[in-house]
C-alpha cells in the first residue's frame, strides 16, 4: 500500500513537470501567432506599416505601453521576396529603435536603432532589408541587410518622445515616423 501512494506521487510530479514544459513551450508560441495574426489585420495584411496611436490611459492597442513612445509594427513575410523598410531618420538626437522578432517565439533576433545608424549614412533615409537566410541579395549604400531563419515575423519600430506636452515637436515625429515605407523587393 505504501509503494502504491509512492507510485502516484511519482506519476503525478512527471505529469506536472510535463505539463509545465508544455506550457513553457506553448505560451510564447500562441501570444506571438496572436501578436502577428492582430497586426496583420489592423495594418491590412503582411508586409503592411500599423502605426499606432499616441498612447493614452485607457485607450492603449499595446498593453503597457509607454506613453513617451511611438510605436509601430510590420508583420513581415519573406517567403517570396526580400522587403525594404525605410525609416526616416530625425535631425535631433531623437532615438528610435527597430527590432526583428522571429515568427514562432518571438524571440528578438536583430536590433537597429539610432546610434547605429547615426554615422552609416549620408541621407537622413535609412533602410533595413529582411530576407530569407542564404538567399542572395546585394546591399546598397545605406542599407543594413538581415537574413532571418524563418519567413515571418515582426518588427516592431519605437520612436521617443522627447517632450510629450510639446505638439509641434510630437506632430513632426510622427510626421515622421509615418513616412516610413515597406516594398517587396522583386
Amino acid at each position: 500500500m505504501r509503494f502504491l501512494s509512492f507510485k502516484w506521487i511519482f506519476i503525478t510530479l512527471l505529469l506536472a513537470v510535463f505539463f509545465h514544459l508544455a506550457a513553457l513551450f506553448a505560451i510564447p508560441r500562441v501570444i506571438f501567432t496572436l501578436l502577428k495574426y492582430k497586426t496583420e489585420k489592423q495594418a491590412g495584411g503582411k508586409n503592411k506599416i500599423l502605426f499606432n496611436e499616441l498612447a493614452q490611459a485607457g485607450k492603449d492597442k499595446i498593453v503597457r505601453t509607454s506613453p513617451d513612445i511611438l510605436y509601430a509594427a510590420i508583420s513581415y513575410d519573406v517567403s517570396k521576396n526580400p522587403i525594404k523598410v525605410s525609416f526616416h531618420q530625425t535631425n535631433k538626437n531623437n532615438y528610435w529603435s527597430a527590432s526583428l522578432f522571429e515568427g514562432k517565439t518571438g524571440a528578438n533576433i536583430f536590433t537597429l536603432n539610432d546610434s547605429t545608424v547615426k554615422n552609416s549614412t549620408k541621407s537622413n533615409v535609412f533602410s533595413l532589408v529582411i530576407k530569407k537566410q542564404g538567399s542572395v541579395y546585394k546591399e546598397n549604400e545605406d542599407e543594413k541587410t538581415v537574413g532571418v531563419k524563418l519567413d515571418n515575423g515582426v518588427l516592431l519600430y519605437r520612436m521617443v518622445l522627447p517632450n510629450r506636452e510639446n505638439k509641434a515637436q510630437v506632430d513632426s515625429l510622427i510626421n515622421i515616423q509615418k513616412r516610413t515605407t515597406v516594398k517587396e523587393i522583386l
